[in-house]
């Protein structure tokens, strides 16, 4: 199955889930900024992690992903960290 690129984010409003969220999707990262992840990984994979955070969520919670189009070119906007393996979008 191949790879795809994904754009994940959340707002989270207890600690320790925001914590919890932070470590895993930071395991699964390459690049990223606060709350918004980039991962690149097969959408199986992706969805079992979603599935499994999604769990703690609140009502009040929020978790977004976003598959980035391959044929679209990433740009970046001030002076953030960005993945050296290719291109990332970070605003900062």
């Amino acid at each position: 199955m191949a790879l795809s690129a994904w754009i994940v984010a959340y707002d989270i409003h207890a600690d320790g889930v925001r914590q919890r969220c932070l470590l895993a999707l930071r395991a699964e990262s390459e690049g990223y900024q606060k709350s918004v992840f980039e991962i690149q990984g097969q959408r199986d994979a992706l969805l079992a992690l979603l599935d499994h955070l999604s769990n703690e969520l609140d009502i009040k919670d929020s978790l977004f992903a976003a598959r980035t189009l391959p044929y679209q070119n990433a740009w970046q906007l001030g002076t953030g960290f960005c993945t050296p393996k290719r291109d990332l979008l970070v605003i900062t």
